[in-house]
């Protein structure tokens, strides 16, 4: 609704309170400073339709907002930052909106991708997974440029669904892992005509505006450039053909437990995980399975989903999910090698820049001398085979 004050909402609820007279009203910013700017019992000011607004009552409960109904398009600015592109917006309507027609109409939305906080962790959904935003709502998107985002009448719709119902119709699955209090997933569609890369608006990051201390994601693929991915979409034949990467965020010695839930798979095929630290592979779509990190995990290396009609064993492994990709202008990283390999890069014109023997724990980084920005070819020779592809340097 348009009118609302922030001394309207603060007298008439009871907030839960924080540190230097801090109540549970926040906003959002990308630029340098806290990333949460709350308010105090003695803010004033409009509170405008569009904005994103988190809040927290001392005790569960209703909240009330008072004002007139926007029954006009409404716009409200959206910003890139010092920090990072994140935008904390809202549904401005006394209606649903749809994800999927919103992005369609605003071209600043990166990538189609919205992040909704669903109490306990925020959750990505795209193309692939578009829901109705609910009146009131509250979500991220990452803008692509400062500019305004437009939400049109046109998009309004009216049902009683939840926004944050599941819509699976096509096949997929949702891989969780879990520590304790702490449950996280991560979702990959098979949809046609998509693709084992980058598919724009359907291949969703995690969200990357608050610091992640446990989670899960996957990498593409094929051509990976490093991207931790809430969502990824694939093509939805030659299943047992993709290996997928799958990366858990867990501080050293963190048990973990592995559960899956599949939606319109075919019954013939199953869901491994590939340990490749500890050499194993297990169904589970049967069953959940725990490990213990080692080591404080931040990326892919350790384990795979593969989606199979027959059983795998400790000697199905090959170069197969084996990633290069360009970390940053002086780095590149290899995923997914256990073992010895040598590297080497070469310019477009044949010469030799990089030889380097790794020895991998599921991920190395090789430093890079002070290179032209341009394309390199990079080959990795391991005993099970050579793996060969451009790399980006910018």
């Amino acid at each position: 609704v348009a009118g609302e004050t922030q001394q309207d909402v603060i007298a008439n609820h009871t907030f839960a309170t924080g540190t230097g007279g801090n109540i549970g009203i926040g906003a959002f910013q990308n630029n340098t400073g806290p990333a949460w700017v709350f308010a105090n019992n003695s803010s004033t000011g409009n509170i405008f339709p569009g904005a994103g607004i988190s809040m927290k009552l001392a005790a569960a409960g209703d909240v009330a907002i008072t004002g007139n109904l926007n029954v006009t398009n409404v716009s409200f600015p959206v910003a890139t930052g010092t920090r990072n592109n994140f935008n904390l917006i809202g549904n401005p309507f006394t209606s649903y909106i749809n994800s999927a027609a919103l992005a369609s109409s605003n071209s600043v939305i990166e990538n189609a991708t919205f992040w909704l906080w669903d109490g306990s962790q925020y959750t990505a959904h795209n193309n692939a997974s578009s829901i109705d935003i609910a009146p009131a709502q509250g979500f991220f998107v990452e803008a692509n440029n400062t500019t305004n985002i437009t939400f049109s009448t046109a998009n309004q719709s009216h049902q009683t669904t939840d926004t944050f119902q599941k819509k699976t119709p096509t096949a997929s699955f949702e891989l969780f892992v879990e520590s304790g209090n702490n449950k996280r997933a991560t979702k990959v569609f098979y949809i046609e005509g998509k693709t084992t890369g980058f598919d724009s608006g359907y291949d969703s990051k995690i969200f990357g505006g608050v610091t992640q201390s446990f989670g899960v994601f996957t990498h593409l693929v094929s051509d990976n450039d490093g991207s931790k991915l809430a969502i990824q979409t694939l093509p939805n034949s030659n299943l047992n053909e993709m290996v997928i990467p799958v990366g858990v965020i867990a501080k050293a010695g963190t048990e973990v437990t592995f559960s899956l839930e599949t939606s319109n798979f075919s019954e013939a095929v199953n869901v491994y995980l590939e340990d490749r630290i500890n050499n194993t592979f297990t169904d589970i779509t049967t069953g959940n399975t725990t490990v213990t990190v080692a080591e404080v995990a931040n990326n892919v290396g350790q384990f795979y989903i593969h989606t199979q009609s027959k059983s795998l064993s400790t000697n199905t492994q090959t170069t197969t999910a084996i990633s290069i990709y360009a970390s940053s202008k002086s780095e590149i990283t290899v995923t997914g090698l256990q073992g010895k390999a040598n590297v080497t890069l070469f310019s477009l014109l044949g010469k030799q820049v990089v030889s380097k023997q790794i020895n991998s724990n599921g991920n190395s980084t090789i430093l890079l001398p002070n290179l032209p920005t341009g394309v390199y070819i990079a080959n990795l020779q391991t005993s099970t085979g050579t793996v060969t592809k451009k790399i980006i340097i910018d």
